[in-house]
């Protein structure tokens, strides 16, 4: 953006558009308080300023700047009194246009250089602005000390111990390079991987590149999509090229149409379109949820994603052959040798071929697996042992030694439980957050040791926040095998779910139970029994808990497994069994349906069903025409979706029939 500065002639040529300013300035030249008339010469200076220079948000700083150097230079003398001096009896036109000659005769001299001068450092300023309104996060940190060195803390790609592996990921730089470069003022671009793929990475070391070139570039915290308001107000602050990296746009469709519509809504400046902005968003698939956002029609956000976004993009797998698999895990190994200072093992090094280790970061796990002397074997193996390591180095800061068995097991139960619950909830902000969430995940008669349970404040060495609470373990492929891990643990599924129940209602957390079902909901791709915890804690308040069950089952979309949305199908069937065709079950069936947009193959039973509910409801109160015209028409949609066709098309012949009544 250029910041050269608006000739004085421009400016004081609109002094005669600001008779009031004017006005109040004489009033204050004939008072004789020269305070007054200082603080009437910055007003009229930041209107004059505000609607001529350009300068923006900070019209108000430059024109304090310019009335008091005018004053420091006594300049404003003469002006004082030539105002307080101009004839009553003039017209008001006259006496505006004879005030406005007396002002600019004392300005002209000052404005050129002292508008050039807050123009100069007019970029800098307006980034700390800028700053200060638009919180980013660089996606990079400084690893911590050894002693609060935790194995899973390696593996976040935030702090980037292993080399961003550049010659493999060339391609994708080079495709982000052309769509940043290109002059549109804004553009938005979903790019999709399974947990593990390197998509937070490659964003990471993306963003630092665009930093070191002069952008404002970094991830958009999650705890900014509370605050809507501040959201927008940020964005119009933009003055310089701009990257925001949105990670888990599934979970978050109302902070991320929030924030693309107040890009849009950005003025010009200077005439000019608004700076470039670039939001890359990052999720494990483009499911409904993606189709939600295209067609969210508030702020024209649908239609500006349609024009202004490309075709979502899968990240290529890093490694996916056997050659390159083995490159990726001896230079990890390295690395991790070198930051914990171990020797290299000796020895042949695992093949890696199953395909469950094409993520870049199983490859990761599995070397450093392979440092510490674990056997390596699958993946699900590779995850157990990085679990374990995270234990074992959390037991060793509360000093219980290797020989203290009984107490090893029961600090590893605390500790398994406290993470897992930590997990499913997303983290706790506080002290607060913490000693609930770790009291509840231990339930009362299984541990006799309390102990333990206030020791497992180490946990916060590791992986607390600020505030004392505790960030949900990282990265999320680990936290979910965790809670799988611990799962397994429990007599039965609806055990989990009582205990899950007990930790949920101790943290009282705005998103937690979303988060909870999100995570059970991943993690029914590869267990039976998550999907059964899932159904009891829909069933134990269906009404209350289904919005939330709804939004997690179109952040999860399609699973890898015979019925891939078997949560819809859960859905579905708790609301055919519990659900009436009455009012109160019509009302509520239609506030699902809402949630839901076209087209949803994870949700397209739950909406055929809500909306059958609502038919039956319609008919047997008789409503009007117009009403099941509408209901039919939209049950025929989700009909045809499901595929059944003949079904679909005489809902759709009724409808035109009841049209026509």
């Amino acid at each position: 953006m250029s910041t050269d500065s608006p000739k004085p002639p421009d400016i004081l040529e609109g002094l005669d558009a600001h008779a009031d300013e004017l006005r109040a300035l004489v009033e204050a030249a004939r008072s004789k308080e020269g305070e007054r008339f200082a603080g009437a010469l910055v007003t009229l200076l930041t209107a004059l300023l505000t609607a001529h220079s350009g300068l923006g948000a900070l019209a108000g700083p430059a024109a304090s700047a310019l009335a008091r150097f005018v004053v420091e230079q006594s300049a404003h003398g003469k002006m004082r009194r030539a105002l307080a001096e101009l004839a009553e009896e003039q017209a008001e036109a006259d006496r505006v246009r004879a005030v406005a000659d007396a002002v600019g005769r004392t300005l002209g001299p000052f404005l050129a250089p002292l508008v050039g001068g807050v123009a100069a450092v007019r970029g800098q300023l307006a980034e700390l602005l800028e700053e200060r309104e638009l919180e980013l996060v660089a996606g990079a940190r400084t690893l911590p000390s050894r002693d609060r060195l935790a194995p899973s803390t390696l593996l976040r790609a935030e702090y980037g111990v292993v080399p961003f592996d550049e010659a493999r990921r060339a391609e994708e730089l080079a495709a982000l390079e052309a769509w940043c470069a290109h002059a549109d003022p804004l553009a938005a671009w979903l790019w999709t991987g399974p947990g593990g793929s390197g998509k937070t990475r490659l964003a990471a070391e993306f963003a630092g590149r665009l930093r070191r070139a002069g952008w404002r570039a970094g991830f958009l915290p999650r705890e900014r999509d509370a605050d809507l308001g501040g959201l927008r107000d940020g964005v119009r602050r933009v003055v310089r090229p701009t990257l925001i990296v949105v990670d888990y746009p599934e979970n978050r469709v109302k902070a991320v149409a929030a924030l693309l519509r107040a890009l849009l809504d950005r003025p010009a400046v200077d005439g000019r379109p608004p700076e470039r902005v670039r939001v890359l968003l990052l999720a494990r698939q483009a499911g409904d949820w993606w189709t939600a956002l295209t067609r969210w029609s508030s702020g024209g956000v649908g239609a500006a994603l349609a024009s202004a976004s490309r075709e979502p993009r899968e990240l290529s797998p890093l490694a996916r052959e056997a050659l390159d698999r083995a490159a990726v895990f001896e230079t990890a190994l390295q690395r991790f040798a070198e930051v914990l200072g171990r020797p290299v093992p000796a020895g042949p090094r695992p093949t890696l071929a199953d395909d469950d280790f094409e993520p870049v970061l199983l490859i990761h796990m599995a070397a450093l697996a392979f440092l510490h002397d674990d056997p390596v074997g699958t993946a699900g193996q590779v995850l157990d042992r990085v679990l374990d390591r995270e234990v074992t180095t959390v037991l060793a800061a509360m000093g219980i030694a290797e020989n203290e068995v009984e107490r090893r097991n029961e600090a590893a139960f605390v500790l398994e439980r406290a993470m897992a619950a930590c997990t499913l909830v997303g983290g706790v902000p506080d002290k607060t957050g913490f000693r609930r969430l770790r009291e509840a995940a231990v339930r009362a008669g299984e541990l006799e040791e309390t102990g333990l349970v206030r020791e497992a404040r180490e946990l916060r060495r590791f992986h607390g926040t600020p505030g004392g609470g505790l960030e949900a373990p990282q990265p999320d492929l680990l936290g979910e095998h965790l809670v799988a891990r611990v799962l397994k643990g429990f007599p039965s599924p609806e055990g989990f779910a009582a205990w899950l129940e007990g930790v949920l209602a101790a943290v009282e957390q705005p998103g937690a139970l979303e988060h909870a079902f999100t995570v059970l909901g991943r993690l029914a791709d590869r267990a039976d029994a998550a999907l059964r915890v899932f159904g009891a804690l829909l069933d134990a308040d269906l009404r209350a808990r289904a919005p939330d069950a709804v939004r997690a089952a179109r952040a999860v979309g399609r699973l890898r497994r015979a019925n891939p949305y078997p949560l819809g199908q859960l859905l579905a069937e708790q609301v055919e069994k519990a659900v009436p065709a009455d009012e109160p079950g019509a009302a509520f069936c239609a506030g699902l349906v809402e949630l839901i947009e076209r087209p949803s193959p994870a949700l397209a039973e739950l909406a055929e069903l809500c909306l059958r509910r609502q038919l039956e409801f319609a008919r047997s109160s008789g409503s009007e025409p117009a009403e099941l015209a509408r209901l039919l028409s939209d049950h025929g949609v989700w009909l045809g979706e499901l595929g059944r066709l003949e079904e679909a098309l005489a809902a759709t012949r009724e409808a035109v029939d009841h049209f026509r009544e």
